[in-house]
């Protein structure tokens, strides 16, 4: 299998640049960016630029880079939006949630009880963009 891409992958046209996203963190093997179905305010997938189907199939090496940028963008994410704690985990397989056969981990903030913020936000584009750029890494 290619690596590299799969052409009917989404994630893969994310990281072609056919698909817009909500850009949050890159470097030369990944890419962060925000789910445009979030559970709260500032998910965030976080995926490899090169085609794996899940954990299991993805190198060690690049599995111990991205749990790295994960603790990076949560840390950031306590401070920048508030967060008070946060997921990180990754589906593996159709019964397990997996619905993009690409692997990603998902960073999910949660803030103090009762805000609004740990509700799923319906956010428009200008919204969406107005996020990406408060929280992004460089």
């Amino acid at each position: 299998m290619d690596h590299l891409k799969n052409s009917e992958c989404i994630f893969c046209k994310i990281v072609q640049g056919s698909i817009p996203c909500y850009h949050i963190y890159e470097d030369d093997t990944c890419l962060a960016f925000l789910d445009v179905a979030p559970l709260t305010t500032g998910h965030t997938l976080l995926i490899p630029k090169s085609h794996y189907v899940n954990l299991l199939d993805t190198p060690s090496f690049l599995i111990a880079h991205l749990n790295t940028i994960a603790k990076r963008i949560a840390r950031h994410y306590l401070e920048a939006l508030g967060a008070t704690g946060f997921k990180i985990h990754t589906n593996v397989g159709k019964n397990a949630g997996q619905v993009v056969n690409h692997y990603h981990i998902h960073i999910i903030p949660y803030y103090p009880k009762n805000s609004q913020l740990n509700e799923k936000p319906q956010l428009s584009n200008d919204a969406f963009q107005d996020l990406a750029s408060k929280i992004k890494l460089n």
